[in-house]
């Protein structure tokens, strides 16, 4: 190999290596950014009635976060904040009517195909 051919050499390698670290850099940065995310994500769902919805269905809070899109956890949280069934609601669940008695709410349909896409967890509250 002549001179000319090892620098080429080097130089691809070198950046090889950069783009490695970038890469990988990125992605731990990501995983970061969502972990966080999903932090915001739960505090934000627990001052909403749809924790106490799921408690009562009987699924984990982390689980339905890291198993649903974004997108379709805002819309739920988003129609859990502007719902105008907040008395409904707290009685309901305060009282620990059975599921079919949720038509009230407009998370309803979405959240029983959570129900019935997701493993139950060991211990259902309520």
């Amino acid at each position: 190999m002549d001179q000319l051919s090892q620098i080429v050499l080097v130089v691809m390698a070198g950046m090889l290596v950069i783009t490695t670290f970038f890469v990988a850099f990125r992605i731990l940065r990501n995983l970061a950014f969502g972990r966080r995310f999903r932090s915001d994500l739960a505090e934000r769902m627990s001052k909403l009635r749809i924790h106490k919805m799921l408690e009562h269905l009987g699924r984990d809070r982390t689980e339905y976060l890291h198993n649903l899109p974004i997108v379709k956890i805002e819309n739920q949280l988003r129609a859990c904040e502007n719902c105008a069934a907040t008395d409904t609601c707290d009685d309901v669940l305060d009282n620990g009517h059975p599921v079919p008695d949720f038509d009230f709410c407009p998370n309803h349909p979405d959240l029983l195909q959570v129900v019935d896409s997701t493993p139950k967890t060991p211990t259902a509250h309520k």
